[in-house]
């Protein structure tokens, strides 16, 4: 899931996360954080998630944010999320 609000960057501007059921209930896990690079309203990986994330066959995460660099001016991007062994690492696909 990709809520628009909340996250721990610089900016809580969203972030990507998975809910795992198990014996004692749910439990959400955070992948990434939007706007933790940058600063002030300038978020390099983007912000405000625009809708959920979709898989593909390696297990990338893909989706999109509303916003991207000076946060008010408009213009968003596609990311990739990869898994890796210290997290999740973020790449932009296409920046408008």
């Amino acid at each position: 899931m990709a809520p628009a609000d909340g996250g721990s960057g610089h900016i809580s501007y969203g972030v990507v996360f998975a809910l795992s059921p198990g014996s004692n209930g749910w439990t959400q896990t955070v992948l990434y954080n939007f706007c933790s690079l940058g600063q002030d309203n300038f978020c390099l990986d983007g912000a405000y998630p625009a809708a959920g994330v979709t898989f593909d066959q390696l297990g990338n995460l893909y989706g999109t944010v509303r916003l991207s660099g000076w946060i008010k001016a408009g213009g968003g991007l596609v990311y990739k999320l990869s898994p890796g062994a210290g997290g999740w690492t973020e790449t932009i696909v296409h920046d408008s």
